[in-house]
Order: structure tokens, then C-alpha cells, then sequence
């Protein structure tokens, strides 16, 4: 049976791994041919998928995650706002933050 999950970015990319961690765990189940994966970036998430220099922050590698991510066919969504520089490599799809609520209410399994 085909789950339909999301696994939400919402907190500053910089000081902590747990977005990395989340990635790693998103690449996990996009393996799974059982999981439709959607990552939603909104508030400060959005940055992920901007340009950041990963090794002054001393962060694990975001970026090789999201390219994987990508390439696997898992869907990206962004909340509508301020634009990021480098979000559209990855084609996300853009989502009013009054549409949040019912993008999440299609989902299977929520990773916060």
C-alpha cells in the first residue's frame, strides 16, 4: 500500500544537523517504492534549499541530499513568500501558507 508522506523543514538550516538528519531519513523512504515523499519547506526552512556553505557551518552536506532527493523524484514544496536564490533547481512546487493545512491533510505520515 502506497504511503503518502511528508517530512516538514521549518526551523534555520544553521547550527544543528537535524536537517540533515531529516533528509538522510526522507532518502530512506523515497527508496521505499511503498512511499510517495514530499518535503515541505516553510518559515525559516525555506533556506535549505538556498545557497549555503556547508563547510563553514561545519554542517553534515545538505546539499548532495536534496540532489538525490530531486533525482528520486520526491516532490518539493515551498510556502509562498520571499524567494529563495537557488530553490528552483529543485522545481518545488509553491504553496499559499492558507494552503498548508490542506496539503498536510492528504498525508499518510507527518515527520516534523
Amino acid at each position: 500500500m502506497r504511503k503518502n508522506v511528508f517530512v516538514v523543514f521549518d526551523g534555520f538550516p544553521l547550527g544543528t544537523n537535524r536537517t540533515a538528519e531529516k533528509l538522510r531519513m526522507a532518502l530512506g523512504l523515497v527508496l521505499n517504492d511503498h512511499n510517495a515523499v514530499n518535503l515541505l519547506f516553510i518559515g525559516n526552512g525555506r533556506q535549505v534549499l538556498g545557497p549555503l556553505d556547508e563547510a563553514a557551518v561545519k554542517l553534515n552536506p545538505l546539499t548532495k541530499h536534496l540532489t538525490m532527493l530531486s533525482k528520486m523524484k520526491a516532490a518539493f514544496h515551498v510556502e509562498a513568500g520571499s524567494a529563495v536564490p537557488g530553490a528552483e533547481a529543485y522545481a518545488p512546487n509553491t504553496v499559499p501558507a492558507d494552503g498548508i493545512k490542506a496539503l498536510l491533510d492528504t498525508a499518510d505520515a507527518v515527520i516534523h
